[in-house]
This record gives C-alpha cells, sequence and structure tokens, in this order.
C-alpha cells in the first residue's frame, strides 16, 4: 500500500508519458537523460508539450510523491492566471524552495494573501517609484555604463580587429550599477574602473599575437571577497532550481565552508552597510527620505517609519531586511546581464535591425550627432524612440532568460476545462509553443471566462522564430510610429501580485545601455562565428560567452 502511494498518479484527460507512471522516479531518468544528451534542462518542458501536441501536459517529477506537474504553454492562459486568477494560484513551490534555503525571509518565499507579504512589497516600495529610479538609479545607469564603454574602446583598441568576450564586462557592470543603488559605490571604486586600469596595464606589456580562433585573450580581474561572496550565493541558487529536492540540496551546500564563509562575508557587509544608513538618519521620518541618496537608505526610513506606526523599535538588522536586500542585490543584475549578452549577440547577427536602431537614435538626437559626442541621461530617459523599446522588447522575448515560471493551485480549479486538485503544481513554459514556435490550438469554449477577453494579440507563425523588433510597432493615426506592448505574448517578468519586483528597473537599464553600446560602437559580424549559442542555466539562461567584434564610432 505504501509503495502503491509513490507511484505517479496523473490527472484524467491530460496527457503524460506513459513509462513515467510505472517508475517511482516518474519522468526524472528521462529529464537526466534529456540533460545528459542536450546539455540544457528548461527545454526539456517543452519539448514534453510538443511531442504531445497539446497545450497542457503533465509530468511527474518528485521522487516517492505521486502528484503531477501540469506544463501549460498557451499565453493567454498563462497571462489570465498570473493576472487575473491569482485567489486560484500562489507562488510555486520550485522557485520558493530553490531560494528558500537562503533568503527564507524574502517575498519569493511568502505566501501571496497574507499580512507578511504586503509588508514586504511596501519595504521594498520606494525602490521602483518614478522618483527613485530617475534621481538614484538613472544616474548611477549611466556612469557605470559609460565607463563600461571606456572598458570596450581599450579592448578594441588592444585586440586590432579581433573579437573578445565581453559576458563578465556586462555582469560586472550590471553588479557595479545595483552595488551603487543600493549602498553607494564611487565610480572609481567600480569592478569596470578597476578593469579598465588593469586591461590598459595589461595593454602596454602584452605582444599582440593573432589566435587561430580569432579571440583576444584579454585577462579577468577577480572580484573582491564581497563582491565574489554575491556571485557565489546567486549561482547556488540555480542548484536547487535544477535539484529534485531543491530545499534541501540548497540548505546542505550553504553549510559546506565555501558557502558558509561567502555567507558570513556577506552577513558582515550588510551589517556594516546598514550601520552606515542608519547613522545618516535625522528624526523626521519626511526630511530622513528626501535625504536618502541609496537604496538601503530609503529602506531604513521606511523601517524606521512602520516600527513608530506600530509602536515597535525599529528592526535594522532583521532578517527580513537581510534577505530583502540580498534579493535586491542578486535579481538587479543577473536577469539584465545576461538578456543584454544575448541581445548583442542578436544584433550582430541582425545588421539591418542594428542599422536601423543606429539610425533612428541619430534621428532622435540630432544636435548629439552633429557635435559627435556621448549621450546624456537626460536625453536618452526624456526622448521617446518607439524603435529602442521595440529593440529591447523583442531581445526580452527572443531571450527568454527565464522560461519557466512555477505556481500552485490553492484552491481546486480549471485549467483549459481539466480539473486542477488544490495543492497541484503548475509549471508555465515561455520558451516553446505560442512563443517562439507556432501556437497550439485551443476550443475557445474551454478557456477561462477572464481569458476569453484578452487583448494580447498573437505572433504570426512565419516569423515568430526570428528576431524582428518591427513586429512591436504600430503606425497611429497621425501616421506615426508607435511601441506597442500588446502586440504578443512576452511574460518574461511574469505578472500580476507576484510579477517581477525589479521589472522598471530592468527596462530603464536596458534602455539606457543599449543607447549608449549602439551610439558608440557598430558590432561586427565575427570572423569564426560559433552557431549554435551555448547556453549555461543557473539562475536565468545564459549564453556560454558573448563574443563581440566592434568600430568604435565615439571616442
Amino acid at each position: 500500500m505504501v509503495l502503491h502511494r509513490m507511484y505517479p498518479k496523473p490527472l484524467p484527460g491530460i496527457p503524460y508519458n506513459r513509462e513515467a507512471v510505472n517508475r517511482i522516479f516518474g519522468d526524472i531518468p528521462s529529464f537526466q537523460e534529456w540533460h545528459k544528451e542536450k546539455g540544457e534542462h528548461r527545454k526539456w518542458y517543452q519539448a514534453q508539450l510538443v511531442k504531445f501536441n497539446s497545450p497542457i501536459a503533465q509530468v511527474f517529477m518528485q521522487p516517492f510523491n505521486g502528484k503531477p506537474l501540469v506544463l501549460i504553454c498557451d499565453h493567454r492562459e498563462i497571462r489570465d492566471i498570473l493576472t487575473k486568477r491569482h485567489k486560484e494560484f500562489d507562488r510555486g513551490n520550485r522557485e520558493a524552495n530553490a531560494f528558500g534555503a537562503l533568503l527564507p525571509q524574502q517575498f519569493l518565499s511568502i505566501k501571496t494573501p497574507t499580512p507578511k507579504f504586503k509588508f514586504h512589497r511596501e519595504l521594498m516600495r520606494d525602490l521602483m517609484l518614478p522618483s527613485f529610479l530617475n534621481e538614484v538609479s538613472a544616474p548611477e545607469i549611466h556612469q557605470k555604463s559609460v565607463a563600461l564603454l571606456d572598458l570596450w574602446k581599450a579592448k578594441a583598441a588592444i585586440a586590432q580587429g579581433q573579437s573578445f568576450d565581453v559576458k563578465w564586462d556586462l555582469h560586472k557592470a550590471a553588479f557595479d550599477i545595483i552595488l551603487a543603488t543600493s549602498f553607494g559605490l564611487e565610480d572609481k571604486d567600480s569592478c569596470t574602473r578597476q578593469q579598465l586600469h588593469a586591461t590598459i596595464a595589461e595593454g602596454r606589456t602584452a605582444r599582440h599575437e593573432k589566435t587561430p580562433d580569432d579571440i583576444y585573450p584579454f585577462s579577468r580581474l577577480p572580484m573582491d571577497a564581497e563582491g565574489q561572496a554575491i556571485i557565489d550565493l546567486t549561482e547556488s541558487i540555480s542548484v536547487g532550481l535544477r535539484s529534485p529536492i531543491p530545499y534541501l540540496h540548497s540548505w546542505i551546500l550553504l553549510r559546506l565552508p565555501p558557502l558558509r564563509h561567502a555567507v558570513k562575508i556577506k552577513e558582515n557587509m550588510t551589517r556594516r552597510q546598514i550601520d552606515l544608513a542608519v547613522a545618516k538618519l535625522v528624526d523626521s521620518d519626511e526630511e530622513a527620505r528626501r535625504n536618502a541618496k541609496t537604496g538601503l537608505e530609503y529602506l531604513v526610513v521606511r523601517e524606521r517609519a512602520s516600527a513608530r506606526k506600530e509602536g515597535r523599535k525599529p528592526k535594522f538588522h532583521s532578517r527580513y531586511i537581510y534577505d530583502e536586500l540580498l534579493g535586491y542585490l542578486i535579481g538587479g543584475h543577473d536577469t539584465t546581464s545576461n538578456s543584454l549578452a544575448w541581445g548583442l549577440m542578436y544584433l550582430t547577427d541582425a545588421s539591418v535591425a542594428q542599422d536601423k536602431l543606429h539610425s533612428k537614435l541619430h534621428d532622435a538626437f540630432p544636435s548629439s550627432s552633429k557635435e559627435r559626442r556621448q549621450l546624456t541621461l537626460d536625453e536618452i530617459i526624456k526622448t521617446n524612440i518607439p524603435y529602442l523599446e521595440a529593440v529591447v522588447e523583442e531581445i526580452l522575448r527572443f531571450s527568454i532568460v527565464i522560461p519557466v515560471l512555477s505556481r500552485q493551485a490553492v484552491v481546486d480549479t480549471t485549467i483549459l476545462g481539466h480539473a486542477i486538485p488544490k495543492g497541484t503544481d503548475v509549471e508555465f513554459v515561455f520558451n516553446g509553443p505560442g512563443f517562439l514556435k507556432p501556437q497550439f490550438p485551443v476550443n475557445f469554449d474551454l478557456r477561462s471566462e477572464t481569458s476569453k477577453s484578452s487583448t494580447i494579440g498573437d505572433w504570426d507563425d512565419g516569423d515568430i522564430h526570428k528576431f524582428v523588433p518591427e513586429r512591436w510597432l504600430d503606425i497611429d493615426g497621425s501616421g506615426k510610429e508607435v511601441f506597442n506592448p500588446l502586440k504578443g505574448p512576452m511574460l518574461t517578468f511574469g505578472g500580476g501580485p507576484r510579477g517581477c519586483y525589479g521589472k522598471r528597473l530592468a527596462y530603464m537599464e536596458m534602455r539606457i545601455i543599449l543607447a549608449l553600446l549602439i551610439w558608440n560602437f557598430k558590432f561586427l559580424p565575427l570572423r569564426t562565428p560559433r552557431r549554435p549559442f551555448g547556453i549555461l542555466e543557473n539562475i536565468t539562461t545564459e549564453p556560454s560567452e558573448c563574443l563581440i567584434r566592434v568600430q568604435t564610432l565615439i571616442e
């Protein structure tokens, strides 16, 4: 009887792999075989839907547990569940378990319909307000991006036409930005400026020799201990995301010497930065908010204001502040840097789109173009450039750095006419049919009532698999080109009350950095192209490298 309960138990009417129900480990052997053969695992989920030719399927990924994982790839039903059916579905176990060992008091680990979730969102609210983004985040993004431009101009001069890998440069620049917005970071102390000085010194002494693969092997300056600790802890989460026992796997890793040491460094850094922020507080909350110059300073002001309202002492060194801060650091650099890496590779291949974006930027900034000078922050953030918006959106659509997202049914419900019992985990799949492949037809009568009224369009099956920024553009009544984010599905940031907290920051970074890169460089075809692109699966789906060969346009 006990053994029988361990075998998978399919939900009626939903396709599944027949061999899986005869194994205690369900689909795990097939999943592992796929990973061994392909070197990646996230595409396995969409492959099951393609195999069954169905927008819904079920797999069995929990050993000794008969419950299925329901897969969905229909973009209308996914968006409907995320944005309108959040009383039926809450955060999934996969992300909560993968992040929970490291960040037990961060909002990803907390159920939605609770005062605690609302408190955490309110605690971090200031960091995504337009005032903070425009006055604190945007200047740091621009300053750190200019440092990145200087680094690549130096590398281009040294490489003399050879390509070079910039994946780590993008990662460091994004890390500089999130550190600067969190704690404050002088430009001279940034990872990118330090790498620039090291690269210039290396260029003075290195002998330039062509390599067989035409890639110049620049040295990579190591991160400092605190930066490396954050990177190591970020990478540890990906282990949980790949594991059938994510929480336990992550919990054990965090107690082994390397990560235990990283946690200690992170805790000491956070404690020091909080003490510095608290020391700047003045008695008036309103004045303290006006004086705040970093994300952490805003956070401690809000914690003190909440404490005064609730009649308690501020908990500046509480676990929830430490965890929310680390979550902000992790989320604030990983997605953006990898999206930009993919985007540069796409624009290198799509030279027509790159040239068009360059032309649109020069049309938008005629005085800067005439003077051949650098774009200012005000110019970028105050100018509407529909094609720039379209390129950013298409990079996010095409790269799908977060191709799966989980939810859990909190009541008995239905999806596409199929009964979904309370407690069932549901996985939304963004890297297959409906997103990058032709979508499956769905009987309109099987849709939820709210899904039937969706205004999101569908992509043309003929070019859904291609990088085409123009798909996001319309012509308005006056004949002007306008950006339309509702033209078709793009769910990288999720949606609804649990949608990506840092979405506004990510878009701002993408716009500013991409505008500066295309203004300053022409990204030339590689002499030895590497196709298909290699993939690494960590928290996000990363390219294994980001090779560029550039012509500098603005000295």
